[in-house]
């Protein structure tokens, strides 16, 4: 297959109708396919069989603004070589297919002018045909067909589409325009910038049919042939261009504190900085400096607040007066030698505010490894993984110097964990292999403790952290079976991630002295809490969570 054409469809029946008899009449090669992705459609799309190549493969999402979806699964499914994105709302006549089909290059990208295909199927750009389906008579006159480009419709290399990532799907649920279109354009542009790949000069020409803006309101839809989701928000620049103004109330934005308790850490400010610089929210950093102050000093930065203390309180009660002080929407705990996604803040909180996870949820990241440093032999050069100073290098240097690296690895990825029969934090790795692990957004028994966010109203609802534990241990275990046996949930977000830095080597492990008596008081508290149902806000018994994710490795027997 040298061509595959892929199309997403909400509704718009007729003009599915009036494009399969277009494609029909044009007689295509057989190396050429036709894909229309039903994005929720009722009734769904349906056809007779009748145009080759051509089939309606369902999506089976319902939320709206899902194109970015239907065209990453589109191409999934392609067979062709290339793969040609446009919308329904575009006509593509038989030379433009044929140049795509022959094209041999990265992308090739489309020049616009208005047309519209009539119930018949055929094609036509009369002016008096043009003006009944909405565009005026003054615009016609001065500027006749043409419109400028758009970057959604090309040709592209599959293989590179997803080289490059195909589109982000992180932004549903957002106001329209979810700027995907865009967002892929600014990758293109980079690899552009660095000589990777090329734009071909060539364009040939498709054609749209008037709607929208085009026709002086953004909403415009010519005899009510296609979809009828609203483009009137505040973030749409064409309400500018048309003279329109929303009429809805804008959301608030969202807020975020990320809590840090920081005990001797040397990676706080790389930790702070990341997050700042990735946020997309209002967020802001707090961090409890627990018994140290940090040397060199951390530079001063807007939205961050240091709390210190003299004598260690110990990490929950440190992220417990970190949510206190804090007065934003959600909160977000986070150890002091961590990355973070980009945008994680926004990926975390909208299903939140969409509605596809209720306030008392809490959310857990993918979890990567994070590669912090190398130790390299100042005489020849070599790095040795971070851990413990080497004391030789097989050149025989002894002196060695620290190379920071800061990048997650990503060949070390956690999703998926729980607890034991004796309340012990475990990874689960095969449980990510189950139907109901499916998804991104999924249910997860326990976690690491690392990360969590939930809004904070519900952290408070819950009671925060239990500091009978001590000050250390069993966090994961506790966030999870508050999040579960109060009626609640716990869930990791596939859709964004965390990497954290692991210090479990001799002599590269905690900057500061963990007591093991002090780690088993923990285990033992826990134990004793959960396994005899004693948290007097839980709902269920500890048995209910395990029966929910049974089989359970220890709990049922099973290793």
């Amino acid at each position: 297959m040298r061509l595959s054409i892929i199309i997403p469809v909400l509704n718009s029946h007729e003009i599915v109708r009036r494009q399969i008899l277009h494609y029909t009449k044009m007689d295509l090669p057989d190396d050429v396919e036709i894909i229309f992705m039903d994005d929720g459609s009722e009734p769904p799309i349906t056809h007779d069989g009748s145009l080759k190549n051509f089939k309606v493969v369902p999506t089976n999402d319902k939320r709206e603004w899902t194109w970015a979806v239907a065209r990453n699964s589109g191409a999934k499914i392609a067979q062709g070589v290339n793969v040609l994105m446009t919308d329904l709302d575009y006509i593509l006549p038989k030379e433009a297919i044929e140049d795509a089909r022959n094209f041999i290059g990265d992308k090739m990208r489309f020049k616009r002018e208005f047309g519209v295909l009539l119930p018949d199927g055929s094609f036509t750009q009369d002016f008096e045909v043009l003006n009944q389906y909405g565009l005026s008579k003054e615009r016609l006159a001065n500027r006749g067909t043409k419109m400028p480009p758009h970057p959604n419709n090309f040709v592209m290399n599959k293989e590179l589409f997803w080289k490059m990532g195909g589109y982000v799907e992180d932004r549903i649920g957002n106001a329209y325009p979810q700027g995907e279109d865009r967002e892929f354009k600014r990758r293109w542009s980079k690899w552009m910038d660095k000589g990777l790949v090329k734009d071909h000069d060539y364009r040939p020409v498709i054609y749209m049919f008037p709607n929208g803006q085009f026709c002086g309101d953004v909403d415009y839809n010519p005899f009510n042939l296609f979809h009828d989701l609203s483009r009137k928000t505040d973030q749409n620049p064409a309400m500018v261009r048309t003279g329109q103004v929303v009429s809805k109330v804008v959301k608030k934005t969202p807020t975020l504190s990320v809590i840090i308790p920081a005990r001797q850490e040397e990676f706080l400010e790389r930790t702070i900085n990341d997050i700042l610089d990735k946020a997309e929210i209002d967020t802001e950093v707090i961090a409890i400096l627990d018994g140290y102050w940090p040397e060199p000093p951390i530079a001063d930065r807007s939205k961050v607040t240091f709390i210190h203390h003299t004598d260690s309180i110990g990490q929950r009660a440190a992220t417990n007066e970190g949510a206190r002080l804090s007065q934003s929407d959600y909160i977000m705990k986070l150890d002091a030698h961590c990355i973070v996604d980009q945008g994680f803040d926004r990926k975390l909180i909208e299903p939140y505010e969409d509605g596809r996870l209720t306030q008392d949820t809490t959310t857990i990241p993918r979890m990567y490894n994070l590669h912090a440093f190398d130790w390299e032999c100042d005489k020849c050069q070599k790095r040795t993984y971070q851990g413990p100073r080497p004391e030789s290098c097989e050149c025989g240097g002894t002196e060695f110097h620290r190379e920071i690296i800061w990048q997650p690895r990503m060949n070390r990825m956690t999703e998926s964990w729980m607890f034991d029969k004796d309340m012990h934090f475990q990874y689960w790795h095969n449980y990510r292999h189950r139907p109901e692990f499916k998804g991104d957004i999924v249910d997860v028994m326990s976690s690491i403790g690392a990360c969590f966010l939930m809004p904070r109203d519900r952290f408070f609802e819950i009671d925060g952290l239990d500091e009978k534990h001590g000050s250390w241990g069993q966090f994961g275990v506790e966030i999870a079976c508050k999040s579960w046996l109060s009626g609640g949930r716990h869930v990791v977000n596939k859709l964004t991630w965390f990497c954290h830095m692991f210090r479990t080597q001799k002599d590269f492990s905690f900057p500061y002295p963990i007591s093991g008596n002090d780690q088993d008081r923990a285990k033992k508290y826990s134990r004793d809490l959960w396994l005899n149902n004693k948290w007097e806000k839980q709902k269920y018994p500890v048995d209910w969570l395990v029966k929910k994710f049974a089989p359970v490795p220890t709990w049922d027997g099973d290793k």
